[in-house]
């Protein structure tokens, strides 16, 4: 199981079920999914399913002060990093990346 931390700006929680709809909103914008899938939009019940599949190894990302989620990062094997962001909302660019 993962443990919540936070940043000065950002509060990562372990993603829990309910968080589908926050991931079929984020995934909507092709922006977000520019560099994931070409920037298709992913369908509510793979959302779902990603969900039920990242319970205990994923956190969504929200803003400290205001609890607005972000977006989401996990740790695979070998401690890679991947993780999406959706734009700030005083940010009229979208972040997306991937680090190690």
């Amino acid at each position: 199981m993962i443990e919540p931390f936070a940043t000065d700006r950002l509060c990562l929680r372990p993603i829990t079920l309910a968080d589908v709809d926050e991931i079929v909103a984020l995934d909507a914008d092709p922006e977000v999914m520019r560099y994931i899938n070409g920037g298709k939009p992913t369908p509510r019940d793979e959302a779902e399913r990603i969900v039920a599949r990242s319970v205990g190894h994923r956190w969504m990302a929200c803003e400290r002060d205001s609890d607005a989620p972000h977006g989401g990062a996990d740790t695979p094997p070998k401690a890679l990093v991947r993780w999406s962001i959706s734009r700030s909302p005083t940010s009229k660019r979208r972040r997306c990346g991937r680090t190690r």
